[in-house]
């Protein structure tokens, strides 16, 4: 799937990366902000993951004429490449570079390592003062905010995208030719039969391409990623940390992966693939991927292969993904408070909000007569092409033309059937693990992308990776993390 796809960036790496920064003994962060004088204009540096678009100086013109008149300030947004972002805010957090905003999440730049390092301003002191109306944006938001609480101190404000599950895309050219109930398929066992056919009529074609996903997100929290060996079941309240690759429930999932394998549906090769350019070529059936209310619209915009779009599964709200995609403030930023002022607006001005995500009324799009807030892109808007899920807050951005009018309504109610995680608020401390993390890390890359799509005998790979993963310090690990929620659950406090 597309690098703009947020949550399926490998963590692995960005644990590997981040553990050879030196953690501090505190956060060590500054906790009165200096005063801001309003009528002293101010420029903002702001950085951001992804890639620049072409028309970026002439939107942020636009946007520096507006925030001027709004806070007197300037901002310069800088994009950093998907690839090089770790990397590079790692070398200006040791360069200590000039900067006042940023991302960070729990797959690029670990929100949870640098907070604990004193990278980030704390924000609670600016939340109570200024972020009255952010909070009030959408009706999780303060518990957003506080789960994004380190020792009692806000260090990011969470983006609200839109809630997550994930979901079944088909080739509706392959899948129509078949009378099959798509929207009974609750396991991919249940689409065994149509494999089962289409391969008969089709050799050539990959039944499921990038399953590794339905790895059990929907029965546990993986605490720190989708790989360390500590999860906690979301059906169990008392948030026992457990090792999956241990686990009766998860090591069925795993089999039954297997079994997918061992029957052709999918890659022999499942990592090493072209499975985006083989689906837009025809010749794979399915793939699973992340699932948003406006799903069946949004992958057949520009698609030359037409899709078909089911819900597989809600993916609860967890420790992880609650850290998905963050804003921060600079501990050594000048200009703290101008800097609150400036993110606050990507959560309460639409109008901005619209600038950074759209682009310029005229340029790159232009609305749909009677519809204020319905817009139709213009052949311009190519030449700005943002990943706007980045930017504070989406409920308040216009509508496509080719969307339903009430799409974030139907976003919303969406965000009201969430499930929460029973470990949802709860930030581990790795310092005192660091050594085990590092050594289960690399445990884990060598055997996970085989073991969660099926590609080598399962028992094997599991008596190996536990084998692997205890003499690593496992159990030391999961002791400290069980240590750490008994404490958060009796006092409230990470």
């Amino acid at each position: 799937m597309s690098k703009k796809i947020a949550f399926l960036v490998p963590f692995v790496l960005v644990v590997v990366l981040a553990l050879m920064l030196l953690v501090s003994s505190g956060c060590g962060n500054k906790s009165t902000p200096p005063p801001d004088d309003m009528n002293k204009e101010v420029h903002l540096t702001w950085i951001c993951v992804g890639d620049a678009p072409k028309d970026l100086p002439k939107v942020m013109e636009a946007v520096n004429k507006y925030t001027k008149e709004k806070i007197n300030a300037t901002v310069e947004l800088k994009y950093i490449t998907w690839a090089d972002y770790q990397s590079k805010m790692n070398a200006a957090v040791s360069a200590g570079d000039d900067y006042d905003l940023c991302f960070t999440s729990n797959w690029t730049f670990d929100y949870q390592r640098y907070a604990r390092q004193g990278v980030f301003y704390p924000l609670n002191d600016l939340t109570e003062k200024y972020g009255g109306d952010l909070k009030k944006t959408i009706d999780i938001m303060p518990r957003l905010i506080d789960s994004a609480k380190i020792d009692g101190n806000i260090f990011a404000m969470p983006v609200y995208t839109y809630p997550l599950q994930q979901g079944w895309y088909y080739n509706k050219n392959i899948v129509g030719k078949y009378n099959f109930d798509l929207a009974g398929v609750t396991k991919i066992e249940d689409l065994f039969p149509l494999f089962d056919k289409v391969k008969q009529d089709n050799p050539g074609i990959i039944c499921i391409a990038d399953f590794g996903t339905l790895d059990g997100s929907d029965k546990y929290d993986w605490m720190l990623s989708n790989g360390l060996p500590c999860a906690v079941k979301l059906n169990d309240a008392s948030c026992k940390v457990i090792n999956p690759y241990e686990d009766q429930e998860y090591i069925k999932i795993l089999k039954n992966k297997r079994e997918v394998y061992l029957k052709g549906y999918t890659y022999k090769d499942v990592v090493n693939n072209n499975k985006d350019q083989d689906f837009k070529a025809g010749k794979v059936l399915a793939f699973v991927g992340n699932y948003t209310p406006s799903s069946q619209i949004d992958s057949n915009r520009g698609s030359n292969v037409p899709i078909l779009v089911y819900p597989a599964y809600p993916r609860p709200v967890s420790v992880n993904m609650a850290f998905g995609a963050m804003m921060a403030i600079n501990n050594s930023s000048k200009n703290p408070e101008r800097a609150y002022k400036f993110m606050s607006m990507l959560y309460t001005d639409s109008k901005l909000r619209n600038m950074l995500g759209f682009g310029i009324e005229g340029i790159h799009y232009q609305k749909v007569a009677g519809k204020e807030n319905v817009i139709k892109q213009l052949p311009a808007h190519a030449d700005y092409e943002v990943p706007d899920w980045l930017f504070g807050n989406r409920l308040i951005t216009y509508t496509l033309d080719s969307e339903p009018e009430n799409k974030w309504e139907q976003y919303k109610k969406a965000s009201d059937i969430m499930i929460w995680s029973p470990l949802f608020g709860f930030n581990a401390d790795i310092s005192p693990v660091q050594n085990e993390i590092t050594a289960m890390t690399n445990v884990v890359a060598k055997y996970r992308d085989i073991l969660r799509n099926g590609a080598g005998d399962t028992d094997a790979l599991l008596t190996k990776i536990n084998t692997e993963l205890r003499a690593a310090g496992m159990d030391k690990f999961i002791a400290e993390l069980q240590k750490q929620i008994d404490t958060w659950k009796a006092t409230g406090k990470n």
